[in-house]
């Protein structure tokens, strides 16, 4: 049992200067300095679409036969719609193509979620400098079939109308009267139901969509670059950038007190 124990005295704890510690980074030396500007030119007007079934890869750019043929946006409740071709010449069903009505293209679908301005940026580096652009929304765009639906049901619903168009039939039948209040006659919606009735009734408005190799594309783009190159002067203090980007600090026995 004794030689578990070691005495105080025999135990040698080494110590390490300060100073002796690298602080300068030498492991991970600043290997370039630039500039930074921020740019108004397009303020407002610079909206982010990604497609998260995408690969960087393959864009959807006319160079790789899937350039965007068509858009559209309900403004209000910020739906969008792109049409993309599906390349029959490779990986098409014919067969099935014409089951589905001769069915020729893809729809991305998406919703704009507006964003922070000072959260989401989007950059450009020219002449070593850097140059920020305030992103207004952002859309994830996935595939949507209710194009699909839309054309699977045209020919049924017509097919049914002139049947009874066709049949003219003038039987008499039982009619039932309810009486409902006033506030019964109108339906409620909130919350989730509201946006969703509203963004079903609004109609689309259609978008001109240029491609990202077209020269009046590019002619834009360069609108992202700063035309006035002012130095901006820091007005925050040390104590106040700590306090912005620092956990916000909770009293354990005040949290303690509201869960009781």
């Amino acid at each position: 049992m004794s030689d578990l124990f070691v005495p105080d005295e025999d135990v040698e704890v080494k110590t390490e200067d300060a100073m002796d510690v690298d602080v300068d980074g030498s492991d991970d030396p600043i290997v370039k300095e630039f500039p930074v500007f921020f740019s108004t030119r397009l303020a407002g007007n610079i909206h982010l679409y990604q497609y998260p079934a995408r690969s960087v890869d393959s864009p959807y750019t006319t160079s790789h036969a899937t350039g965007i043929s068509e858009s559209r946006i309900k403004k209000d409740s910020g739906v969008v719609e792109v049409d993309v071709p599906v390349p029959t010449d490779r990986c098409y069903d014919e067969a099935k193509g014409n089951q589905w009505k001769q069915i020729n293209h893809q729809t991305l679908k998406g919703h704009l979620v507006v964003s922070n301005p000072q959260e989401n940026m989007v950059g450009v580096f020219k002449n070593n400098e850097l140059h920020l652009n305030p992103i207004v929304s952002t859309a994830l765009l996935r595939p949507s079939f209710d194009h699909v639906n839309q054309e699977n049901i045209k020919d049924p619903a017509a097919a049914a109308a002139a049947k009874r168009a066709a049949q003219n039939v003038n039987e008499p039948k039982a009619i039932q009267m309810t009486v409902k209040s006033s506030s019964e006659q109108t339906p409620r919606f909130s919350g989730a139901l509201l946006a969703v009735k509203k963004a079903e009734d609004e109609e689309f408005v259609t978008m001109q969509w240029r491609d990202r190799d077209q020269e009046d594309t590019w002619d834009v783009g360069e609108l992202l670059t700063a035309e006035k190159k002012e130095k901006l002067e820091c007005t925050t203090t040390r104590d106040e950038y700590l306090e912005a980007i620092s956990v916000p600090y909770v009293d354990p026995v005040t949290m303690a007190e509201r869960c009781l």
